[in-house]
């Protein structure tokens, strides 16, 4: 009886298991896949570096007005929020404006963190559902901290 018993957890349990399984692999909408885009609204020399988890995964710079970085992100069909996705899975930002002033952006929840901050929905220009869009402006310069 005993061993009947232990039988039937076991199969219970992985009949669950499946069951999460498949749940979690079954697509439950329409996928999104979004363009991130950073973007130097100044004449000023913008660097950006990319970390997680305090390891440094990249760097983009642009002197002048253009795109500095691109990311993407892809909901695989979850409804989950999206954020966006550069050099990996960054937690953190670290931007330095004309090697003058700093402003270091914390995923939410891991550290201290802005507001506004660059890996936030909130804090992009939504173009499409597509394309979100964060332009660098004088105004960010102001508020970053001298080096």
């Amino acid at each position: 009886m005993v061993l009947k018993t232990k039988y039937l957890d076991v199969k219970n349990l992985i009949i669950i298991s499946l069951c999460c399984l498949f749940q979690a692999c079954v697509q439950h909408g329409d996928r999104t896949k979004r363009k991130y885009i950073l973007e130097n609204g100044t004449e000023r020399n913008v660097k950006i570096d990319f970390y997680e988890k305090s390891n440094h995964k990249g760097s983009n710079s642009r002197s002048g007005k253009g795109i500095i970085a691109e990311g993407l992100s892809d909901d695989l069909g979850m409804d989950r929020s999206l954020f966006p996705a550069f050099f990996g899975s960054s937690d953190s930002i670290v931007v330095v404006y004309d090697n003058k002033k700093i402003q270091i952006y914390y995923l939410k929840g891991s550290l201290p963190h802005t507001s506004k901050h660059l890996l936030d929905n909130s804090s992009y220009v939504i173009e499409s559902n597509e394309l979100y869009r964060y332009t660098f402006t004088e105004e960010d310069y102001k508020r970053a901290n001298d080096l």
